[in-house]
């Protein structure tokens, strides 16, 4: 934290999160129900931008899960999760995209 914002080097945190972001195969977040059953509603894909997104995607999920009116005509919410070809290889997928978003995130 120190390195990106040396104002913060003195800043202690007692918690850290570390892992995957996750990526959909359309770098779009996404916000629907599964197919086949509107019980099951999901929010996810938010690449990095979780606060923010998740507190909107997730305000929109709970309005399917409630059954409520969402607008369908945004591209977070118009359409169906596409999948990755060869689902298989989704980890190097990932593993590419970090290596690709990290060089652009330092020399870009």
């Amino acid at each position: 934290m120190a390195e990106k914002f040396p104002v913060l080097g003195g800043v202690e945190s007692d918690y850290f999160w570390h892992g995957s972001v996750c990526l959909s195969y359309d770098r779009t977040p996404h916000v629907n129900a599964a197919d086949g059953d509107p019980s099951v509603v999901y929010a996810l894909a938010y690449m990095g931008s979780g606060v923010a997104m998740a507190t909107c995607c997730g305000g929109l999920a709970a309005d399917l899960a409630a059954g409520k009116d969402v607008p369908r005509d945004t591209p977070v919410t118009g359409a169906g999760l596409p999948r990755f070809p060869l689902p298989f290889l989704r980890r190097v997928y990932l593993a590419g995209a970090y290596v690709v978003f990290g060089i652009k995130d330092r020399w870009l």
